[in-house]
Order: structure tokens, then C-alpha cells, then sequence
């Protein structure tokens, strides 16, 4: 129940945000939409780690992001350093001013991108967003092995190092995920899929908004067939069932009528044929109840 990914508000790509107003009316009567955890309304979040055991200017670190929080990739800036990264500096572009140097904008251009495509699109975020995150967790032992080692020699320089630790670390966040927007364009252009080998599919909507798309329409979009092509599929499921009755598949033949008189209601031998093998078929079912007898 509290899949957000499923039914028809989620869209044909399961979309697991609900636009705003959350609430809504129709017929009268007032409705709502559940809020995300992750809203995309997020501008920035982290997390605050904090360690008693260590100098201070190595001990606390914000693992942060910008943007929808289940979008984002939480980098480390040391609470020592005394720059920022530029590209997610005050002044880089504006809330009114978008801009391909700000973390921010990128970070939005690539949720605002998925969020329609969603399924399609996911996995390819949170690949990077693993990649880069698996790797700035995995460097912190080392990374503050080393500051640890200056600090003992120089405060001055083991701030130097975390600074320019920090940094580094949201360029190459920044410089990824403006990469990313960058190949989501060209695999997932025009409503279809690349592979690694640029071969295109088209992977069209889900089963369940297909059968929406089927509900509201009816039989307007219905794919009408030409009459030669109903006499050939007639002709064709004839011969089958004919085969079919000297093969002694008498089940097979029955359901090879049916077929030809939902393509021809009025077809006067497939009735025929039809009710012979019912009734053949009946009888059969006696004489096997009475031979169990």
C-alpha cells in the first residue's frame, strides 16, 4: 500500500514522486497525494559525522548533497576546510539562473530528466551515485590516516589537505554527474533505450498503463484488420484444424473454430465443425465415465 511506484498517478515509468498541490479536488470532494520521503523540492542535504576521538579538524565531516536526497551523491567536505568547491559555491548560478557549472542545476537537470523515464532511467543514477560514494567511503581510513599524520606535524597542513581532499572530491561528484546528464540524453533520446553497443530499443510503456490506455479508448486505437487479411487467417486456421482433426486432436480443432468465428461470427462451416466436435467430444467424456464405472 505505500509503494509509491505503483498505480496510475506513478505514470508508465513508476514514478515514485507525486507533483504538487498534494491536495486536489474532483466531483466535489478533496484528495491527496502521499509526500515522498525524498522530495524533489529538496535543495540540499547531509549527514553530519562527528568523532570525539579524533582533532577536530579531522573529526567532523558532512556528507553532502544537493537535490532530491534518493537522487544525490553525498560527498565528504571536512568541517576544517577553508574553501569551497566552486561549482557548488553561493554565486554560481542562481535559482533563477540556470547555469552547467553549478552542482545544483546539474544535480537537478539529471532528477528532472529520470523522474518521467523513472524505471528505465534509475539504475543508471544510482550506478554513478554507488560508484562515486562507494569510493569516497572507501578512501576516508586512508584520507584521514594522512591528516591524522600532518595534523601531528602542522594544524596548518593537515587543514590544507582536508581542504583540498574536500574539494576535489565534489569536482569529481560534480564533473560525474554532469557526465551522466550527458549520456541519459543519448541512451534514453526520443522514448527509447541504447545498449552498450548504441543498439536501439524501444521499450514502450508497461503492461498495466497499457491496459489503462485500452480502458479509456476503447476500440479506438484498436488495430482493425483489412478483409484479405481475415480470409487469409481463416484459410490459415482451417487447414489447422483440419490437421488437427487427423491428428485426433479433436481439443486443438475445437479451438481453431473458435478462432475463425471471432474473426467470422457467421462462418457457417466453422459453427458446423464446431458443434460436431462438442458433441463428439461429449459423448467421448461419457463413454470414459461409463468404461470407469
Amino acid at each position: 500500500d505505500l509503494d509509491m511506484t505503483k498505480g496510475i498517478a506513478a505514470g508508465p515509468y513508476h514514478m515514485p514522486v507525486r507533483w504538487r498541490p498534494l491536495t486536489w479536488e474532483h466531483n466535489g470532494e478533496t484528495y491527496f497525494h502521499e509526500r515522498p520521503i525524498s522530495t524533489p523540492q529538496t535543495g540540499f542535504s547531509f549527514v553530519s559525522q562527528a568523532r570525539a576521538s579524533m582533532p577536530r579538524e579531522v573529526g567532523g565531516v558532512l556528507w553532502f548533497g544537493v537535490d532530491d536526497t534518493y537522487m544525490t551523491v553525498y560527498s565528504p567536505i571536512y568541517s576544517s576546510s577553508t574553501q569551497v568547491p566552486h561549482n557548488f559555491a553561493k554565486g554560481v548560478g542562481s535559482f533563477t539562473n540556470f547555469t552547467w557549472d553549478s552542482a545544483f542545476w546539474v544535480f537537478n537537470f539529471v532528477s528532472n530528466y529520470a523522474y518521467p523515464k523513472f524505471s528505465l532511467v534509475i539504475d543508471d543514477v544510482q550506478r554513478e551515485q554507488r560508484r562515486l560514494e562507494g569510493k569516497f567511503l572507501s578512501a576516508q581510513e586512508n584520507i584521514e590516516s594522512t591528516a591524522l599524520a600532518l595534523h601531528k606535524e602542522s594544524k596548518g597542513k593537515s587543514i590544507d589537505f582536508l581542504t583540498n581532499y574536500s574539494v576535489s572530491a565534489a569536482t569529481e561528484t560534480y564533473t560525474s554527474w554532469k557526465k551522466l546528464g550527458e549520456y541519459l540524453i543519448y541512451k534514453y533520446m526520443d522514448g527509447t533505450v541504447k545498449d552498450e553497443f548504441g543498439k536501439i530499443k524501444s521499450p514502450g510503456y508497461s503492461p498495466e498503463f497499457r491496459a489503462e490506455i485500452v480502458k479509456e479508448s476503447g476500440d479506438k486505437l484498436k488495430l482493425l484488420k483489412l478483409p484479405g487479411e481475415i480470409d487469409n487467417e481463416v484459410f490459415e486456421l482451417a487447414q489447422k484444424a483440419k490437421t488437427q482433426v487427423e491428428q485426433k486432436d479433436y481439443v486443438g480443432a475445437k479451438k481453431s473454430y473458435e478462432a475463425i468465428l471471432k474473426l467470422k461470427p457467421e462462418h457457417a462451416e466453422a459453427l458446423a465443425k464446431k458443434g460436431q466436435l462438442e458433441e463428439m467430444l461429449k459423448q467421448m467424456e461419457v463413454l470414459h465415465n461409463t468404461l470407469l464405472k
